[in-house]
Formats: C-alpha cells, sequence, structure tokens
C-alpha cells in the first residue's frame, strides 16, 4: 500500500468513523435531554390534569368553566397543526418521511410546536401519548446536529433516524426498542453503529435523571385511582422441596415462577443458606424462600405447591410464613 493510500484511508476513516460517531454522541446527548425535558413536563401536565378534573367533579359549578378552556386550547392546538403540518397526528409518519429523504422540515420550529401542542393536549386531558412526540422530538434533535454542524443530507438523514429512536428509548425506558425503530423508520439496519450510540447515549441521559416509563406512570395513576393496592401485599412463604416434583432436579431459570417474584434464598437439608442464582439446581429436601405480592396467599401456595410439590399433611400444619 503506498504512503498517499494510506492518508487517504484514514482521512476516509476519519470522515466517516470517528466523525459520524461523534455527530451520534452528540445527537444521543441532544435528543436525551430534551426528551427526557419533555417527558418530566408531561408527568407534571398528566398529574396536574387529574387533580383538576377532580376538583371539577367535587365542584361542578365551574364545568363550563372546563368547556370554555378546552374550547381554547383546541382553537390553539388547531392553529399549531394546521401552521405546521409536520405535528400533525403522532408525527411518526413525517418523521419517516425525514429519514428517508422524502420531507424536508426546519427543526426548530418543529421541535417547539411539539413540544407545546402535545403537552397542551396532555395538560387538558385529551387524548394524547408521549411516544409519538418524543420520538419526532429526538429526530428534531438529530436533524438539528446535522444541520448546526453543516453536515450533507445523507449524515442529516441518518442522525434523524438515530434521534428519533433515543426518543423513544426515553419515552419506555426501552433501548431495544428504540434500535427497532430504527428499521421501521429506514427499512434497512446498515449504519447501524451510529445510531446504537445515539441510543445508549440518550438512554443513559434519561436514567441519570430517572425518568419513569409513561406506560408504568399509567399503571402507577390506574392502581391509586382504584385503590387496588389495599389488598395486595408483599409475602413471603418458605416451602420444602418435595421428592419427584417439578423442583427436584431442576434449575431456578428453568422455572416458570410468579409473576414479580424472586426466590430469595434456599436452606439446605444440612442447614446452610445460599443465595441462588439462575444456574442453581434443586434438590430434595431443599427449603426455598419466595417472595412475591399478590392478594391471595392461598392462590400462591396453590401455585407453589404445583412447583415444589404439596406436603404431607402434618407438614401442612407446620408451613411457616416468613
Amino acid at each position: 500500500m503506498t504512503k498517499d493510500k494510506l492518508k487517504n484511508n484514514l482521512r476516509l476513516f476519519a470522515d466517516n468513523g470517528i466523525n459520524l460517531v461523534l455527530i451520534s454522541l452528540l445527537t444521543g446527548l441532544f435528543a436525551g435531554v430534551v426528551v427526557t425535558f419533555y417527558n418530566i413536563l408531561a408527568h407534571i401536565g398528566e398529574e396536574t390534569s387529574v387533580k383538576l378534573y377532580s376538583l371539577l367533579r367535587d365542584n361542578p359549578a365551574f364545568i363550563p368553566l372546563l368547556f370554555l378552556g378546552l374550547s381554547a386550547g383546541a382553537i390553539v392546538i388547531g392553529t399549531f397543526v394546521r401552521l405546521v403540518p409536520m405535528i400533525r397526528g403522532s408525527g411518526i409518519p413525517q418523521i419517516e418521511g425525514a429519514a428517508r429523504g422524502i420531507i424536508r422540515f426546519k427543526w426548530y420550529v418543529t421541535m417547539c410546536s411539539m413540544f407545546a401542542a402535545s403537552l397542551a393536549c396532555i395538560f387538558l386531558g385529551l387524548s394524547a401519548g408521549a411516544e409519538g412526540p418524543s420520538l419526532e422530538i429526538g429526530g428534531c434533535a438529530g436533524e438539528a446536529v446535522g444541520r448546526i454542524l453543516k453536515r450533507n443530507q445523507m449524515i442529516r438523514r441518518l442522525q434523524i433516524a438515530s434521534g428519533s429512536s433515543a426518543g423513544l428509548a426515553v419515552a419506555f425506558n426501552a433501548p431495544v426498542t428504540g434500535i427497532v425503530m430504527v428499521f421501521e423508520l429506514t427499512g434497512q439496519f446498515t449504519n447501524f453503529l451510529p445510531v446504537l450510540i445515539g441510543v445508549a447515549i440518550g438512554y443513559l441521559v434519561s436514567m441519570l435523571f430517572r425518568v419513569e416509563p409513561i406506560y408504568e406512570k399509567n399503571l402507577e395513576l390506574f392502581i391509586e385511582e382504584e385503590k387496588l393496592y389495599e389488598n395486595v401485599r408483599k409475602e413471603r412463604v418458605c416451602l420444602a422441596v418435595q421428592p419427584n416434583s417439578k423442583a427436584d432436579g431442576a434449575k431456578v431459570r428453568s422455572i416458570v415462577w410468579p409473576t414479580n417474584g424472586l426466590v430469595v434464598e434456599v436452606v439446605k437439608a444440612d442447614g446452610a443458606t445460599i443465595v441462588p442464582d439462575g444456574e442453581y439446581t434443586f434438590d430434595a429436601g431443599d427449603a426455598l424462600v419466595f417472595e412475591c405480592e399478590t392478594d391471595s396467599l392461598e392462590e400462591l401456595y396453590g401455585y407453589m405447591y404445583g412447583i415444589v410439590g404439596k406436603p404431607s399433611e402434618t407438614e401442612e400444619n407446620e408451613k411457616n410464613q416468613i
């Protein structure tokens, strides 16, 4: 290899490799910060909306004010949508078109408009989710990095896909979902590394701020409203592994345990206590301690007996709840 050719290869590597990786780092950082901030405000807006509607339910005289506020909000949101077509619907089809080079848009206009309009919808209690806005805001962040650094359209398209995937990963706290979204947006898995970097950085930023996944937040609100935790308790039971049961000779990881449950420890027949991992193999006579949230201790015992075997009548009377 000649000296000139070596220099040319190093230059290409710097331009197409290192340069692209650094841009993806900036995209992930920018998308992570903006989308994390958006999700924090969305959580606050949702909580405020629930409190406001509860207040109106207890004070029906103020309901006319609700309709007045909803009408004003509809006018404002409708104006945003009319002036900025990129934020219509979820915004996902538009950002897909941008990632494929079909649609051009001004990132700052789209980002600010989607940010404001979707938060207004959430605050007013309208049908709106965080996944679409998070994805589009992340895509805008990718376009912003490409524009500010004056990169060509092909690089910007890749950063749009990277940023939108990072935004989705932040919204759901699910980086793998964000990576899969790349294929849906671009129809291919080429240039995978820059996208992976963007998703990873965006996800790490959200972890720093400990953003709660939107569906987990909705679950908590539903549980609180329906008072479902009143009967749910964390139970810890101790059961002996019976000979010829499903657990006898089986590894921890091969057994289908109750959801959200954990084998805390195992007491061997000689009295030794161990904390098992997934590779631990049960022996008949082992006493396992299992912890799980449930609203029925009887059902928990019934399921566990199907795994470790039901003890004799004498042992049944002596069973201990720890």
